[in-house]
């Protein structure tokens, strides 16, 4: 996908659910619940509005690079993720998640990583409180 916006009345949801081997560049996403339950996917230089409630949930084996996410609930229940270069700013990221690297990237939030395991981070600029609780293996 290229170039595509998800937008529309309120009510719409679910733009990706279920999808798995997806390529997405350059979109922009406005509805609720965009990404749940996907496998084997990049998403590049794409922004996740704050109307995009929960952006990923359930999603494995994925690539965020020059990722925007300002939907609450960001990145929940997640494995194997690798986010670069990425600007997230969501009450909830990364809770009850695994094996996610997180590298030059921003991210304000509270209880960052909340009860995750396997998270390894490289020069991030970090913002919020109560970071890191019962996080196991951090590396």
């Amino acid at each position: 996908m290229l170039d595509c916006k998800f937008e529309g009345i309120e009510d719409g949801e679910s733009a990706l659910k279920e999808c798995r081997d997806i390529e997405v560049d350059r979109c922009s996403f406005a509805l609720r619940y965009p990404l749940w339950h996907a496998y084997n996917y990049k998403i590049r230089n794409s922004i996740f509005l704050s109307t995009s409630r929960a952006p990923l949930w359930y999603c494995s084996n994925g690539e965020l690079i020059g990722v925007s996410i300002k939907g609450v609930k960001a990145i929940r229940e997640c494995s194997s993720i690798n986010i670069v270069d990425s600007d997230i700013d969501s009450d909830e990221v990364g809770w009850k998640s695994r094996d996610i690297k997180v590298i030059n990237s921003k991210i304000s939030s509270f209880y960052l990583f909340f009860d995750s395991k396997n998270i390894e981070i490289e020069n991030i600029d970090f913002k919020g409180k109560y970071s890191f609780s019962t996080v196991r293996m951090l590396l």
